[in-house]
């Protein structure tokens, strides 16, 4: 019996370790098919590098939508080297210093995190090559372009801030008797923090009462059910470690019968009940065509002012079989104009 136990647990044991080396495999797989070489004849070859610190799905919408667009164009030979830290921020150091030496065309960062530290060591090290950035906080990034001559020379993009009035009027119009959100972040980052305070404070302002839970692993997800109990609805801000915990997050919505209203389109495949977001594609469209002016018309960064990308059109999207089993109860009525695409949502107006 203690041999079949020894036995056994070593089966166990290299199943796991061959699980998990096939699921890196595949993880490691799916990453290299980002890496893509586009000839247009006669054209010089631009090198280009694309930075993330971890990867979700809304990075490949992103990427996808960055590559259909110059190749719709037709006017630039490129190749591209997907560089991903997985979340580790040493290996993101690392790779930005890898990105340096290979002296690329265009560095293009995806993110607050991977672009500050891009920033830092780029400037650090002298690097000329220009550099786009994607989807940065704009509290951080009006920081880092304040009196650095450095950056405003080498360094644009698309930023964002959250247009919380608009979209928590659309939510108050679905949900009218909400009283009480939950809001849990994963993010230490001090600029962060200003994106909850702002919805605090917009929620206040609606005599919304609001708690802030911090979330930065699976096991601390437990924080959020002595809460559940005394809330109508989480709120998910546009946090890309909150949302790799969506599943776990929705699991505990279903039990308690809480709509999850977040702040991108795409969470809602995933299970959340609601979300008002830009188009995950849209920032990767905007970054081909500030590359185009770089590479193919010769432009200067410094002549390349960022997007905001709060002025760029923004989805209503809503996921049936949620709403069903989250809340709130929403009426035919109600449902026809939505599936008619009554409820639009831009920086002006509602509905």
């Amino acid at each position: 019996m203690k041999w079949r136990s020894i036995i056994g647990g070593a089966v166990i044991s290299i199943i796991v370790v061959l699980t998990m080396t096939l699921m890196m495999q595949l993880q490691n797989y799916q990453l290299s098919n980002l890496d893509i070489t586009h000839q247009v004849n006669g054209n010089k070859q631009y090198r280009i590098a694309i930075l993330t610190h971890v990867h979700v799905p809304q990075i490949d919408s992103i990427i996808k939508r960055f590559n259909a667009m110059l190749q719709k164009a037709n006017l630039l030979s490129y190749s591209t080297k997907f560089y991903c830290a997985k979340g580790d921020t040493s290996l993101l150091r690392n790779m930005v210093n890898d990105i340096v030496d290979s002296n690329y065309d265009l560095i293009w960062s995806i993110g607050t995190t991977s672009s500050r530290a891009l920033k830092t060591l780029c400037k650090k090290r002298g690097s000329k090559s220009p550099i786009l950035c994607s989807n940065v906080i704009d509290y951080m990034w009006n920081r880092w372009m304040s009196k650095n001559e450095y950056l405003k020379k080498y360094m644009s993009g698309s930023i964002g801030g959250f247009n919380w009035k608009n979209r928590l009027t659309i939510l108050q119009f679905l949900h009218p008797t909400i009283k009480h959100v939950l809001i849990p972040y994963a993010s230490h980052a001090n600029d962060y923090y200003k994106v909850i305070d702002r919805l605090k404070a917009q929620l206040t302002s609606m005599d919304i009462q609001s708690t802030v839970v911090f979330i930065d692993n699976y096991d601390a997800l437990s924080k959020m059910r002595p809460y559940l109990d005394d809330i109508d609805t989480i709120i998910l801000a546009r946090d890309v470690k909150l949302l790799q915990m969506l599943p776990s997050i929705v699991k505990m919505a279903n039990l308690q019968s809480i709509p999850i209203f977040t702040a991108d389109t795409s969470s809602i495949h995933k299970g959340a009940a609601f979300g008002i977001g830009m188009d995950e594609g849209m920032s990767g469209a905007i970054t081909a065509q500030q590359a185009l002016r770089l590479l193919y018309y010769g432009a200067c960064v410094r002549d390349i002012a960022p997007i905001d990308l709060d002025d760029c059109a923004k989805q209503f999207t809503l996921n049936r079989k949620a709403v069903s089993k989250q809340g709130p109860k929403i009426s035919d009525e109600l449902m026809f104009i939505i599936d008619k695409g009554f409820v639009s949502y831009n920086n002006e107006s509602m509905l």
